[in-house]
């Protein structure tokens, strides 16, 4: 999570094992304090939020307070797909990558992206791709960042490109690629990726 007010930022990192309801809006209190104070209502010009693929409860939980906030106090709401995040932030201009999580269910989830100068070109949207197939699905050339099944996975395929531990979307990556995406959407329009129908 990060606040920007201005030129100056504060972030902090939610704790995995607690419950990011209760958690939420006190660290938010506890950014607006590094930042020197309350945030009116007003001052509030944008909120962005990671969409997915992901933790469903994470996902609608972090989607929900966006919203709330949104409708509060007026900001536009952007919604920005986590895997772009990573892309963003793991990647050097010009540089292609693919980015792989393990989707459990028998299946993993895959996008692929070449890093421009303040965004990222999708070159395989969000999909969901099963067990078995990720070598065919993966351009030989690309640099897979992926967990450690992904990279077995990738590792049993003969696949000869680099891989690499994929690290979580961060907070500080959201406010500078949300900032790019400046088409605001109603909050009742910002929904989860999921890729896959909830609950299978």
């Amino acid at each position: 999570m990060a606040l920007a007010l201005g030129d100056r930022v504060a972030a902090t990192a939610l704790a995995r094992d607690r419950s990011h309801a209760s958690d939420l809006f006190p660290a938010v209190e506890r950014l607006e304090g590094e930042l020197g104070g309350l945030v009116l209502a007003n001052e509030l010009d944008a909120v962005y939020v990671g969409i997915g693929p992901g933790s469903y409860t994470g996902l609608r939980v972090g989607i929900a307070c966006a919203q709330g906030l949104a409708r509060a106090t007026g900001a536009r709401l952007v919604g920005v797909p986590s895997f772009d995040l990573i892309a963003f932030d793991v990647l050097t201009q010009g540089e292609r990558g693919a980015i792989v999580s393990d989707a459990r269910a028998g299946s993993f989830y895959l996008a692929a992206y070449e890093r421009e100068s303040e965004d990222v070109r999708v070159l395989t949207a969000p999909c969901i791709v099963p067990h078995g197939e990720l070598g065919s699905r993966l351009p030989p050339e690309l640099t897979l960042f992926g967990d450690e099944r992904a990279r077995l996975e990738a590792s049993r395929c003969n696949r000869r490109a680099p891989t690499s531990d994929l690290p979580p979307a961060l907070a500080l990556s959201l406010l500078r690629l949300g900032a790019q995406r400046s088409s605001a959407q109603a909050p009742e329009d910002v929904e989860p990726l999921y890729l896959r129908a909830f609950g299978k």
